[in-house]
């Protein structure tokens, strides 16, 4: 689910050593939304750091860090060997409406 108002823009894939990096743009009047998966070889560790003044968000058994600054709503969480972000200026509840749809309960 991306809020009705933004469009697709681009989609990038990178992969640097035994990393694959999916990345993907959007934009609306209200300014750009990136979505970004992250797939890490079994033998690393994404070392995630935690600001914090990030709120936990948790769901279907998985823990979101949500994080305001001025107008721009980030995400990020982690489930095996993918790293999900997202960063965008959504709200809140579009953030966390955005996550549930990519992340359905099994």
């Amino acid at each position: 689910w991306i809020p009705e108002d933004y469009v697709f823009d681009s989609v990038g894939v990178s992969k640097p050593e035994d990393i694959i990096k999916v990345s993907a743009v959007y934009y609306s009047e209200r300014g750009e939304l990136y979505i970004r998966i992250t797939k890490y070889a079994p033998s690393w560790s994404s070392g995630e750091e935690r600001n914090t003044d990030a709120q936990l968000f948790e769901s279907n058994g998985c823990e979101y860090w949500l994080i305001s600054n001025l107008d721009i709503e980030k995400s990020s969480w982690q489930e095996e060997e993918l790293s999900y972000a997202i960063s965008g200026q959504i709200t809140n509840q579009e953030m966390k409406k955005m996550i549930m749809s990519i992340r359905k309960e099994e």
